[in-house]
């Protein structure tokens, strides 16, 4: 595994923080709550620990069941919110984050990521306000994401401790190589979003073959792989027990040297995100 040059944050094992949950993907309606919140649970019982969730999801609530029922302790679980870009500035900033835990029920957010901006933003305003929440304890760690580096680096002049991470697209057909080359040199996590490409990545052929040669699935490798990536940690959304069981499972898979390099070595690109329409993928 390649070295890490970000902390991970306290009281979190490796396997426990890398392996995150995500609710970005779930449109969940109103009368489907107690699904989602058995979903939740489910992850809890079978190992995850971290997740990150959003009021733009409509899911805070939800999460916050799921951690109240939770057979661990709070001090076990790491929770991730947004700041939506329409909510930055010091005063909606302060607002949202304030909203965020009154929906999910806590005294405390282990970290907040600040949503791409519009250009003009007032990023002192946001900082100001996430560098007075942070000081009174009601947030932990402050990330972005899905920013341009130029707005990172702006964002961490302006904040009082070090940048936590980067949410952002990550998978085999979106490296993001500069983006994680500054995540080492200002040593901060970048968070994988969507690292499964919506199941996409069970087509990349290069990750079929490595998923031949090493006995696990598309979904394995292609987290062992992520893994292994310096500063980089992934958020993942599965609903059933079995799936989730085998994607913390994923860092059990030994990927040689050569399969890591070909994996590393895809030049064809496809984004489901912001950065480009898909492509074939194979």
């Amino acid at each position: 595994m390649t070295g890490h040059t970000a902390p991970l944050p306290r009281g979190c094992s490796p396997s426990g923080f890398r392996h995150g949950f995500s609710t970005h993907w779930i449109d969940v309606d109103r009368d489907d709550a107690g699904w989602f919140v058995e979903i939740l649970t489910n992850a809890i019982g079978v190992g995850y620990r971290r997740f990150d969730c959003s009021p733009l999801w409509d899911t805070e609530a939800m999460l916050g069941t799921a951690v109240d029922r939770a057979a661990v302790g709070r001090d076990e679980l790491f929770v991730t919110t947004v700041v939506p870009r329409g909510r930055l500035g010091e005063r909606g900033t302060r607002e949202s984050i304030h909203a965020s835990l009154e929906r999910l029920g806590l005294d405390h957010l282990d970290a907040v990521f600040v949503s791409a901006p519009l250009p003009g933003w007032d990023v002192a305003g946001t900082a100001a306000a996430l560098n007075s929440l942070v000081e009174s304890g009601l947030v932990t760690h402050v990330g972005a994401r899905y920013m341009s580096l130029a707005d990172v680096g702006s964002f961490i002049d302006h904040l009082a401790t070090p940048m936590f991470g980067h949410l952002t697209e990550l998978h085999p057909l979106w490296p993001a190589g500069e983006l994680r080359a500054h995540a080492v040199e200002h040593g901060y996590w970048v968070v994988a979003d969507s690292p499964m490409m919506q199941g996409v990545v069970g087509e990349i052929r290069e990750i079929r073959r490595a998923a031949s040669r090493s006995g696990g699935s598309p979904f394995q490798v292609t987290l062992a792989w992520l893994h292994g990536l310096a500063n980089v940690a992934t958020s993942t959304w599965v609903h059933d027990p079995v799936r989730m069981a085998e994607n913390l499972r994923a860092d059990q898979i030994d990927l040689d040297p050569d399969t890591v390099a070909e994996i590393g070595a895809i030049t064809r690109r496809w984004s489901g995100g912001p950065n480009l329409h898909p492509v074939s993928p194979g």
